[in-house]
């Protein structure tokens, strides 16, 4: 069999359907790397334009370029990561079709005739909301977790939700958060404040009899994350609700040691 001649980036463009900007980030990432003409110009072979098939079959599945790299690397167990991301887009395909099962029992009762435009109206928009929830939350916890921790936490939270009203549990968040914007400015030290950490600590309790120390930890670190989310995740905390619990914890902390240190 004839050797593949070498590839200008122009003809490996033209054979790949990439554009030139794309393989050139994917050299920056180390993903794809090029031999060099003796004036310096790139020149693809046989293994480079292998690693950008791979690049596109695995963006195409869903990973992240990080796991990509990972991956061309054998710096992670291929069978584990593999299986991860197949239960996460089964949890896509499930959200999916969940919006998909409603709209289609509206466009029963249009052709029924059945219920007003605004009611219609109604369920096509909570229809869109929920997809587009399910896909901002998705985008957030694509950014902390990886695959791997997110199959954790899917089971961790399938334990939780044996422990509490999911609905209930909810709209307690909902209202703590609130009450806790409208007392804002507070001492967190205050007797207001530190009632208020203690409606945060008994919300706290299901989860805290689940998870485990790691989750305690990584849920510490994303919830201080969260201004940086964006708008469209419907969420009740904001950063300043969890900053002032935070304070609030580190005063109940501090008098904690000071009354041990007197006693």
């Amino acid at each position: 069999m004839a050797r593949l001649r070498l590839l200008k980036i122009g003809d490996v463009v033209a054979r790949t359907g990439l554009t030139e900007r794309a393989i050139r980030h994917y050299e920056q990432l180390g993903l794809v790397k090029p031999d060099r003409s003796a004036a310096g110009q790139r020149l693809y072979g046989a293994e480079a334009l292998r690693a950008l098939a791979s690049v596109r079959i695995l963006k195409r599945a869903g990973f992240s370029l990080d796991e990509i790299e990972r991956l061309l690397a054998a710096k992670v167990d291929a069978k584990t990561l593999v299986k991860a991301q197949i239960e996460s887009l089964r949890a896509q395909a499930a959200s999916v079709q969940s919006s998909l099962t409603l709209l289609q029992g509206i466009a029963r009762e249009i052709e029924r005739g059945g219920g007003t435009d605004v009611d219609v109206l109604c369920r096509l928009v909570e229809a869109g909301e929920q997809c587009e929830q399910d896909e901002s939350w998705r985008k957030v916890f694509d950014k902390y977790f990886s695959p791997a921790r997110q199959r954790a936490w899917v089971k961790m939270q399938t334990r939780l939700l044996a422990r509490i009203d999911p609905e209930a549990h909810d709209k307690a968040w909902w209202a703590i958060a609130a009450d806790i914007k409208a007392a804002l400015p507070l001492d967190p030290a205050s007797a207001k404040g530190q009632a208020l950490l203690d409606r945060w600590n008994e919300l706290l309790k299901p989860f805290n009899s689940v998870a485990t120390k790691e989750q305690k930890r990584e849920a510490r670190s994303f919830w201080l994350n969260v201004g940086d989310w964006g708008q469209n995740v419907n969420q009740p905390m904001t950063r300043e609700v969890v900053e002032f619990i935070k304070a609030a914890r580190e005063a109940r902390e501090r008098k904690t040691k000071q009354a041990k240190k007197r006693s």
